[in-house]
């Protein structure tokens, strides 16, 4: 009798512990799952200037779209463009000349444009969006810019100031 209620008692621990740890494992596999996802990252910065570089003019604004993979699967890049309301789309990056891949936990990059595609659009400064396309279509896009010009400003304010004094090296 001892014999049988001891081993209807390591039955049942055994049969709790497999419950306890099969939950575990589901419960892990599904935050894994949920983990494993491809995290693009999409910045618009306006009214950068670029010095010390011969491909960049120092004496232009370009407005410059930061693309950083956040997430743990490698995203492979489409198109990189500006969107602004009621204008066509401005192609900054094309993966038929130049593909990108972004691995996991690699470093973010850069793409220009110059400023003077979005001097005149004043009027519609919150819709500008940076708009990333990777390879199975899904889209990122940014926040609006933060920094807006005044209507009729021709981003005059962003240039850096004149009397500044110059850095002690």
């Amino acid at each position: 009798m001892e014999d049988q209620a001891l081993l209807q008692a390591i039955t049942a621990t055994v049969a709790i512990l497999g419950a306890v740890t099969g939950t575990v494992g589901l419960v892990l596999g599904v935050a894994n799952f949920l983990r494993d996802r491809p995290d693009i990252r999409v910045t618009l910065r306006v009214g950068r200037r670029v010095f010390n570089h011969p491909e960049y003019d120092p004496e232009k604004s370009y407005a410059i779209v930061t693309v950083a993979n956040a997430g743990r699967r490698p995203v492979y890049l489409r198109s990189v463009s500006l969107w602004m309301p009621g204008e066509p789309w401005f192609l900054l990056h094309d993966s038929l000349r130049n593909p990108d891949t972004f691995p996991e936990g690699g470093p973010p990059k850069d793409y220009f444009a110059e400023q003077d595609l979005i001097i005149g659009m004043t009027d519609r400064w919150a819709g500008i969006r940076a708009v990333v396309e990777d390879a199975t279509g899904k889209q990122y896009v940014s926040r609006s810019i933060a920094e807006r010009p005044a209507a009729g400003d021709d981003l005059g304010w962003l240039k850096p100031v004149a009397s500044a004094p110059p850095l002690a090296l």
